[in-house]
């Protein structure tokens, strides 16, 4: 007869099953007492309870070795403006450490012109700045009193008074802690030069340090890393040219507007608007606020409308053009998740928690994406795995030697290990 096959029930939850020799006993899900959801949910809710404390231990690290986890992340942000920079200076005929090098200094020199240029005004006017925004927040107080809206002048001054009082107590707290008198300009100073020191070998051995972090995954998931990683590296090109362009943008444009209107302290808001744009809608909506309030006291209620009809207009040219079209596909995250990561940052680091959470949210998204899209691909193409082998072992040129000619063709290897916004 064939193949034997005999069943036969063991208790009440098992299967036992013989075939050529071998028994096999079988779950029976049926008779367990838990039902299927609840094991699902607690297997899930496991996993994330140790995902969590995970991250919570990484962001713990983190914040505890700041003076060597800082300059990596200032350097990695602008060497996702250095390394095109860089790399268009080797094509044109200097040796990589020349062109990194030229490429730091050169920014250290436009960035010191521009402080130099913009500090002494900018400082000039924040006296007159302050009494502009206070005398502009007395005005609404003052309308509020006389106004049928539920909220009194007196509600809001307690809000606010009450939201500076903690503002002095963590400030307080703060400086009364490490970080006083020279303690703290040494630090910033260490932060900038070890920023600067750690953006030169990013910009000078980008290829090298990305074929040693190759070379330290597995074979089978080489290709995946590798993957993640451009993908990863170009969603963070993409956020930081992005950021940078959309901002000087939206000042350049406040500015023209604030001058038309007539509004005065154009430089200091122009700048507010500028620096806001890097945290992205609550930055705009806190310089918003402050040119309305400037305007409430240099040209009355009917300027501040017009200031306020002006950040609306700009904010959405930005959300429904310029974003769109400067970031195109690098960077694509709803509103609502633009919010909670920023309310997720700034409750856990502050400003710094604030400024990096799209970022941060940006890149993850983007790598998740990446990591599931090709998981199939790297086990039905073994030519991608073999790539990721060769994108690790290969070895870098040296770093002094002559560039290669713009129109030579570069090997697989080559490219396969450079970053995205190197190719680009």
């Amino acid at each position: 007869m064939g193949d034997r096959t005999s069943r036969e029930w063991t208790g009440a939850a098992a299967l036992t099953d013989r075939r050529g020799g071998h028994r096999i006993v079988a779950h029976d899900p049926s008779a367990d007492p838990v039902p299927a959801w609840l094991s699902t949910s607690a297997a899930v809710g496991g996993r994330l309870l140790v995902v969590a404390a995970g991250a919570a231990l990484a962001l713990a690290i983190f914040a505890r070795l700041y003076l060597a986890t800082a300059p990596v992340v200032i350097a990695l942000f602008l060497a996702t403006l250095a390394v095109p920079a860089a790399r268009w200076m080797e094509r044109v005929g200097l040796p990589r450490t020349s062109a990194a090098a030229a490429t730091v200094l050169g920014g250290i020199v436009v960035i010191a012109g521009l402080i130099g240029v913009a500090i002494p005004l900018f400082m000039s006017q924040m006296g007159q700045l302050g009494q502009q925004v206070q005398q502009g927040w007395e005005s609404i107080l003052q309308w509020l009193q006389g106004s049928p809206l539920p909220v009194s002048a007196d509600q809001l001054r307690q809000l606010v008074d009450r939201a500076a009082q903690q503002a002095r107590d963590n400030a307080g707290r703060i400086l009364t802690g490490a970080f006083t008198g020279l303690a703290l300009v040494a630090e910033i100073m260490t932060i900038l030069v070890l920023s600067l020191i750690v953006l030169f070998f990013f910009v000078k051995d980008s290829e090298p340090i990305a074929g040693w972090i190759l070379r330290q995954v597995p074979d089978g998931r080489r290709a995946t890393v590798q993957r993640a990683a451009e993908r990863a590296w170009a969603t963070l090109t993409g956020y930081t040219h992005g950021v940078v362009i959309v901002a000087a943008v939206d000042a350049i444009a406040v500015g023209l507007g604030l001058v038309l209107i007539g509004v005065p302290l154009v430089l200091p808001l122009m700048l507010l608007t500028f620096f806001g744009g890097f945290i992205p809608i609550v930055g705009a909506f806190a310089a918003g606020l402050v040119a309305v309030l400037v305007a409430v006291v240099s040209g009355g209620p009917v300027d501040a409308l017009l200031v306020l009809v002006l950040f609306v207009a700009v904010q959405q040219i930005e959300g429904n053009f310029l974003q769109p079209v400067v970031m195109g596909r690098a960077v694509q995250l709803h509103p609502v998740v633009i919010l909670l990561a920023l309310t997720a940052g700034a409750t856990i680091a502050g400003i710094a928690g604030a400024f990096l959470a799209v970022p941060v949210t940006a890149v993850l998204a983007a790598v998740g994406n990446e990591v599931r899209s090709g998981s199939d691909h790297d086990s039905s193409d073994p030519g991608s795995q073999r790539a990721g082998r060769e994108a690790a072992s290969a070895e870098p040129d040296p770093d002094d030697a002559e560039p290669r000619p713009a129109n030579e063709a570069e090997d697989g290897a080559s490219s396969s290990q450079r970053p995205a916004a190197d190719q680009s």
